[in-house]
């Protein structure tokens, strides 16, 4: 059965997709702070997740370290784990919704600009 947080993520991935825009494309103003809003809520819900996951995965290299093994061994055999592929793939799905929202928020302040010069 999938995580409910990987569910979430592939939902954020999915809406960022969906949502791509067109270099051209106009965004009607009203759009973008219930997008940054609907952005900023999934982020919430993985930012506790990917934190366990990262910790997971550190714990597994110490305690490979605390076993012997050599810092590279034990971070490669750490890097061959679930955890630290959960890790790393609900980081890139945060950095992607950042983007978003730091391009809406450009959206935004661009608006507002041709708002004034009207």
């Amino acid at each position: 059965m999938e995580k409910d947080y990987m569910k979430t993520a592939k939902e954020l991935r999915d809406y960022l997709m969906t949502e791509a825009r067109e270099p051209n494309e106009v965004l009607n103003p009203l759009e973008i702070y219930p997008r940054m809003e609907k952005i900023n809520a999934w982020l919430s819900r993985l930012i506790s997740p990917m934190i366990e996951a990262e910790v997971a995965y550190r714990t597994i290299v110490v305690a490979l370290i605390n076993s012997g093994e050599t810092v590279s061994k034990a971070e490669a055999q750490g890097k061959i784990t679930e955890e630290y592929k959960e890790w790393r793939k609900l980081q890139e799905v945060c950095k992607r919704g950042d983007e978003g929202i730091r391009i809406l928020k450009k959206w935004s302040v661009a608006l507002g600009e041709e708002y004034k010069r009207t």
